[in-house]
């Protein structure tokens, strides 16, 4: 039977010096190193609260380790842990700011490729919309070149009309010339014959007032074809007013369609400058288009070796998770070797 009286403090010491001999200090060494006596229902508690009270010295006599190396391996435990955790945290930061960054290059990419594509297509249609009014405008041009060469030929053809009633007034001209200048000499020769008809002797005289009568019914017909060719010439006078009217306005025109042609070959002239500076910002905005889509393709190209980095940081995480799971397994092992 064990003895009555077994205390803590035996129960203690025995356990200490079990300790620092190297030896395990169980219910049963203790037992023997108090002289054999004492339950082990009544040692167990005891010597379970004396390890708990001294838990290093039980772990680092578990492990075969002195107490002050097991406290240097835990600090070196807890230290390369958080240094773990540190790079763990400093590689999560650094993939998450390069994966963000890639993100917004990316986007900026997208979004100045998509820019660059608007501008194409607005500057295109702008360009295929000035082309077909170019293409309006000389279609114009062509008509007023051929309405402008219609006046020009209809204007040539009234200037031989034109010549035709300058001729027919200078001919009207000379024949009332000649016959003013007969009518002069007609009365001239009558003044002279009634001169000579007055030396004659009077029996003459029925025969020149006979002759008289027959000088008035001729002049007479001559007044009336003088009054024709004054209406006639009058007529020719209007005729040449209504041609010289005819041909200002057709001037008119014709410069009108030449200031108009004029206008139209600034227009086209001006409308070819648009069109080239269309075509150079257009080739601007294919460059600027082709700048971008090497910039996506280099891009494109750093996402392997940003997923190589990745990799590398995950396989860095991987590997300290590990060793932070070792060293989590030998604690636990520890503390079960403990409790047992």
């Amino acid at each position: 039977m064990a003895r009555a009286g077994i205390t803590y403090s035996e129960v203690a010491k025995a356990a200490a010096r079990l300790s620092a001999e190297g030896k395990n200090p169980t219910v049963d060494t203790v037992r023997e190193a108090i002289g054999g006596t004492g339950s082990k229902s009544t040692i167990a508690p005891m010597l379970k609260r004396w390890k708990a009270e001294h838990q290093e010295q039980v772990i680092a006599h578990d492990v075969g380790l002195p107490a002050d190396l097991l406290q240097a391996v835990k600090g070196l435990y807890e230290h390369l842990q958080q240094e773990a955790n540190q790079k763990v945290q400093a590689a999560q930061e650094a993939l998450t700011a390069a994966q963000r960054e890639f993100a917004e290059k990316l986007k900026a990419a997208t979004e100045n490729a998509a820019t660059l594509l608007k501008e194409r297509d607005a500057l295109q249609s702008l360009l295929t919309q000035e082309r077909a009014r170019s293409g309006e405008l000389t279609e114009s041009n062509r008509a007023h070149q051929v309405a402008r060469v219609r006046a020009e030929t209809e204007a040539a053809s009234l200037v031989p009309r034109l010549e035709d009633r300058q001729n027919e007034v200078e001919n009207l001209s000379r024949q009332l010339d000649q016959t003013r200048v007969q009518f002069e000499h007609y009365q001239q020769a009558v003044a002279a014959q009634r001169a000579e008809e007055r030396r004659e002797a009077g029996q003459r005289c029925q025969r020149l007032e006979q002759e008289l009568s027959d000088t008035r019914r001729a002049l007479t017909g001559q007044q009336q074809a003088l009054i024709q060719c004054q209406v006639r010439a009058e007529q020719a006078d209007w005729d040449i007013a209504s041609l010289q009217s005819e041909l200002a306005t057709e001037k008119q025109a014709l410069q009108k369609a030449t200031a108009e042609h004029r206008e139209l070959e600034k227009q086209a002239h001006a409308l070819s400058t648009i069109s080239t500076e269309f075509r150079t910002q257009l080739e601007q905005a294919s460059n600027a288009l082709t700048q971008a889509r090497a910039e996506l393709v280099l891009l494109q190209k750093e996402v392997p070796e940003l997923k190589a980095q990745l990799a590398s940081q995950e396989a860095e995480s991987r590997r300290l998770l590990e060793e932070k799971s070792r060293l989590e397994g030998l604690i636990a092992s520890i503390k079960n070797g403990n409790s047992a």
